[in-house]
């Protein structure tokens, strides 16, 4: 890995998911396994706040994203925001109900 200048990293000066993937270290669950993600990480509900930028940051980062049902307001609010997601990632994602 290396930095803005390009200059290479030691592992050491990594982020720990750069550590990982820099040592060849994969962390497999069943809860990767069974949502085909990176990193056994999920997002939770987060009313107010779970809109599709943030579940498909948190998926295109090896997580599963979610997308809050409730903060949309209807259900063709919600099939937009679906459809958004699915714009910005090509990752697995959920919604919460």
């Amino acid at each position: 890995m290396t930095d803005r200048s390009g200059a290479v990293l030691p592992a050491q000066r990594l982020p720990m998911v750069g550590r990982a993937k820099a040592y060849g270290i994969i962390m497999k669950t069943r809860i990767t396994e069974l949502f085909g993600i990176e990193h056994p990480i999920i997002q939770g509900g987060l009313h107010f706040a779970g809109f599709a930028e943030m579940a498909a940051a948190v998926s295109s980062a090896g997580g599963l994203g979610i997308i809050t049902g409730l903060t949309q307001g209807t259900p063709d609010r919600l099939q937009k925001e679906i459809a958004h997601c699915k714009d910005m990632t090509d990752k697995p994602f959920g919604v919460n109900l």
